[in-house]
């Protein structure tokens, strides 16, 4: 991996939901967990995968709309982010999704956001 790649922080959409910036396809990327994000903006629902690619974790949006009765078209989000899977040490207020999580609960937030104070790292992605 070079030094421009390992310093990514995002990585951008080079062909939209086709190809990565660095020449990459979701074929090279290893799918690992899917959730819904349950966020609904107009026909548009919103979910995420996490992927595993060059020995990180990145997150990815999908957005499904209906175009028809129970028929979908889907599309990526604008590029994916780099994530650590932590578990909540109390109660508290994600500083990714800005939800309440008991202490217990489990999240995927980005790399930055890990807090020390109120996560456990269960997944240790690499800052870029």
């Amino acid at each position: 991996m070079d030094i421009m790649e390992n310093s990514r922080k995002t990585m951008p959409w080079k062909i939209q939901d086709s190809v990565f910036d660095d020449g990459s396809t979701l074929k090279d990327w290893k799918l690992l967990e899917s959730y819904p994000y349950k966020k609904k903006q107009g026909a548009a629902e919103w979910f995420f995968d996490i992927y595993l690619y060059k020995d990180n974790y990145w997150k990815l949006y999908k957005c499904r709309i209906e175009v028809e009765k129970g028929d979908y078209v889907y599309t990526y989000g604008g590029q994916a982010c780099r994530m650590s899977k932590v578990e909540y040490l109390e109660n508290a207020i994600s500083p990714h999704s800005h939800l309440l999580f008991k202490k217990g609960n489990e999240e995927w937030v980005r790399v930055s956001e890990v807090d020390e104070d109120i996560h456990k790292t269960l997944v240790k992605g690499i800052d870029g």
